[in-house]
């Protein structure tokens, strides 16, 4: 006969059982995540009140900017796509910082004027607490 552990939240009831457990703890622990505190984005603007002609592609200037972040979070790529033309400008980060991610897309974007770069959208990581500055 086989008994479930799930059923037993304090192992109380069937405490011979505490030495089949991987690490025999009394108690189950809570598992919390990595992260205690989200990072809140100032002043950000949701994705729902950009202007319209921003969500349709007929225009060039209109740039989407995300980050992906490697499974030991020290590393990251940045990814810039222009939303018409679907050019895509992609960047090692060394670090997940703000500031590593502001030079990034001042630098990527340095070789368009000013007049073709209308609008940016940001991702809502914490390497974008510093978007006002990019601006």
């Amino acid at each position: 006969m086989r008994i479930s552990l799930t059923r037993f939240r304090f192992y109380k009831e069937a405490p011979e059982l505490r030495d089949c457990l991987p690490k025999a703890h009394q108690n189950r622990r809570v598992k919390r995540p990595y992260r205690t505190k989200p990072n809140r984005i100032k002043n950000r603007v949701s994705v729902h009140n950009r202007p319209i002609n921003a969500n349709d592609r007929k225009y060039f200037g209109r740039w989407e900017s995300d980050s992906i972040v490697s499974g030991c979070r020290k590393l990251g790529i940045n990814v810039l796509i222009e939303r018409k033309t679907r050019l895509a400008h992609i960047s090692l980060m060394p670090d997940k910082t703000a500031n590593t991610t502001h030079n990034l897309i001042v630098k990527r974007l340095k070789m368009y004027d000013s007049q073709t770069v209308h609008s940016i959208t940001y991702g809502n990581g914490s390497e974008n607490t510093v978007h006002e500055q990019t601006n």
